[in-house]
């Protein structure tokens, strides 16, 4: 295991996790505001999740070590920021 890999996984999932959780607070803040807030789910949903399972994939080529840094990293930057923007019902009544 190299040491620069094992710091590409971990920021890799820092990284994906404020794409992925930003992306559902920044839905869960339009829904209202949107006509078609069906459609405006299902595509942050597409978009989210494929952007997470491509590079979850590209860290597995490597070792599945780095999938598991990766996946620690990002539960870690999911708590931090749910510690910084709130909970899904703080942003519906701020």
């Amino acid at each position: 295991m190299n040491w620069a890999f094992i710091l590409i996984a971990i920021v890799s999932g820092a990284i994906i996790s404020v794409f992925y959780f930003g992306g559902l607070w920044l839905t869960l803040r339009k829904i209202a505001q949107h006509r078609f807030s069906y459609l405006l789910l299902l595509v942050s949903f597409v978009v989210r999740v494929t952007f997470l399972l491509l590079v979850f994939y590209a860290l597995l080529q490597y070792h599945w070590a780095y999938l598991g840094l990766a996946l620690i990293s990002f539960l870690i930057v999911r708590q931090i920021l749910l510690l910084k923007l709130g909970t899904p019902e703080d942003a519906l009544y701020n």
